[in-house]
């Protein structure tokens, strides 16, 4: 996995906003069209974690 410290995923705006810290906006709030809350929470994980190489 790559490593990305909490600064860079925050100023990415990977999982919410810089201003209203809303997912809306953000990249997971783009991609998240997932139905259950569990494959929200799988997304959300393999955001916060990319791998290195597919």
């Amino acid at each position: 996995y790559m490593t990305l410290d909490a600064a860079t995923r925050r100023n990415l705006e990977l999982t919410e906003t810089l201003r209203r810290r809303a997912v809306e906006g953000s990249l997971l709030g783009v991609l998240d069209s997932t139905v259950t809350s569990m494959g929200g929470r799988l997304l959300r994980r393999w955001i916060a974690h990319p791998l290195l190489d597919l």
